[in-house]
């Protein structure tokens, strides 16, 4: 199966599909620089294939292109950085913005 993502900032939104059929999506608010990833959902058909990593790998890339910060609000975006060694350190917005309340 093919494997896409398509950006679509009009409606601030990552997609991911399979061929052509949507796999998932990662949500986020654009303010003044900063990116707040909020939602990040794979379809239940397909997920435990890792489409989610994919995704959310590729966003945060895009992000650092496009020399935007992270804020990530969604619990996977923000595990996802955790485990990630320290290669996306750098895009978090503050230790302040991820505290979660």
């Amino acid at each position: 199966m093919e494997r896409r993502i398509a950006h679509l900032p009009a409606q601030h939104r990552f997609e991911i599909y399979l061929d052509e059929s949507l796999a998932g999506f990662s949500d986020y608010l654009q303010s003044e620089g900063v990116r707040t990833f909020n939602h990040t959902v794979t379809l239940p058909e397909h997920r435990g294939h890792g489409l989610a990593a994919v995704l959310t790998e590729h966003v945060l890339e895009d992000s650092r292109a496009g020399g935007f910060s992270v804020i990530p609000a969604c619990w996977f975006v923000r595990e996802f950085i955790e485990s990630s060694a320290g290669r996306y350190d750098d895009l978090l917005q503050s230790s302040a913005s991820t505290d979660e309340k």
